[in-house]
């Protein structure tokens, strides 16, 4: 039974923290006052009833009374929500790693406390805060991508390293007077929107799931009359496409790992789409 509902939490929780990430906005909000609440509801349960058929104790009582570590799970709970309420969402990264040590910690912690007190914790209590810890785990995910590194940091090198070339060529945009925007999430590597001579221009950059990818999308949009010009393929990334839409020049590019693409190529492949323009 518990493999059973295990492997149903993975699923649903890997799923949901996949679609959370690649939609943003409310969906990723929602998962982390989900994942809040889960947690509060572990912290709740030390006032329930632990034991299993006959018995009849409370995570509180045993910790008080007989053996302290029953309360480990509980102790990572309040750490979580206190380091919410303190930080917000900078902490959502170490709510993360809290909550996944604390699910990882769930079933030795019970095993030795059974073996110092004689009982079984097969109970609604045990079985319902161990997978909702392991839920919150997955639900704090998307939230902790929305929190950048530092600059300069080791944590920032990890996320963007692969990425630095496109981010400063992103940046260097700004030269051409678009309005350039940085990552919204470690997985973005920031977006551009503006005009060059003529064109409308708008980059953005984002993830792609199924199969795991960074993308880039460059979309221009010409004058009235004038005949767009489609370029050759840059060789930004691995997979990549050129083509006219419904009067728009569209460029995307799919990648892996990173984009061999500095600001210097990224500038003469943007200009030549506005050529015309």
């Amino acid at each position: 039974m518990e493999f059973v509902v295990g492997l149903a939490c993975f699923a649903i929780g890997g799923t949901w923290a996949a679609e959370a990430v690649r939609r943003g906005g409310r969906v990723m909000s929602a998962s982390l006052w989900a994942a809040a609440a889960l947690q509060v509801l572990v912290l709740g349960t030390l006032w329930l009833d632990w034991g299993y058929s006959w018995v009849e104790e409370t995570a509180l009582h045993l910790a008080l009374e007989k053996n302290v570590w029953v309360a480990i799970p509980h102790a990572f709970a309040l750490l979580t929500l206190l380091g919410l309420l303190r930080w917000g969402l900078r902490f959502t990264p170490w709510a993360l790693v809290l909550s996944a040590i604390q699910a990882a910690m769930f079933i030795p912690v019970l095993l030795s406390v059974e073996r110092n007190t004689s009982m079984s914790f097969l109970a609604a209590a045990p079985m319902v805060a161990m997978f909702a810890a392991t839920l919150a785990a997955f639900l704090f995910l998307p939230g902790a991508c929305l929190v950048i590194p530092g600059p300069g940091s080791r944590w920032h090198r990890i996320a963007f390293g692969p990425r630095q070339g496109l981010i400063a060529a992103i940046e260097d945009l700004r030269g051409l007077g678009l309005h350039v925007t940085g990552p919204g999430s470690v997985f973005e590597s920031g977006a551009a929107t503006g005009r060059v001579g003529r064109a409308e221009v708008v980059v953005t950059t984002l993830p792609q799931l199924y199969p795991p990818a960074y993308g880039l999308k460059v979309r221009l949009r010409m004058p009235p009359g004038v005949v767009p010009v489609v370029p050759g393929r840059p060789g930004f990334a691995p997979r990549e496409r050129v083509a006219v839409v419904e009067g728009v020049v569209e460029y995307e590019g799919w990648t892996p790992a990173g984009f061999d693409v500095g600001p210097e190529r990224f500038r003469a492949f943007l200009l030549s789409m506005a050529s015309g323009a």
